[in-house]
């Protein structure tokens, strides 16, 4: 992973479990597809609520991580063709 995307995952909280009320990740991890869940950091630990609001910067960090996982495993699959 390039440095400036293993940054942006590390400021980001990525997890392959499921929180709180099962989200439908927990689903689709069940049937066997890798999974992961990323969240960004709300303001006041509020979500789920219409007051709910996350800085811009964080939004993009979590962007450019989720970007950098992307890339990955598109490269993995095509690897994986051969």
């Amino acid at each position: 992973m390039a440095p400036s995307a293993k940054q942006s995952a590390n400021r980001c909280s990525i997890s392959g479990k499921g929180v709180g009320p099962l989200h439908d990740a927990a689903k689709v991890a069940r049937s066997g597809v890798p999974t992961v869940m990323m969240f960004v950091q709300s303001l006041h630990g509020l979500s789920h609520n219409k007051i709910e609001d996350t800085k811009e910067e964080h939004l993009e960090l979590c962007v450019k991580a989720f970007d950098a996982l992307a890339q990955k495993t598109i490269a993995w699959i095509r690897e994986k063709r051969g």
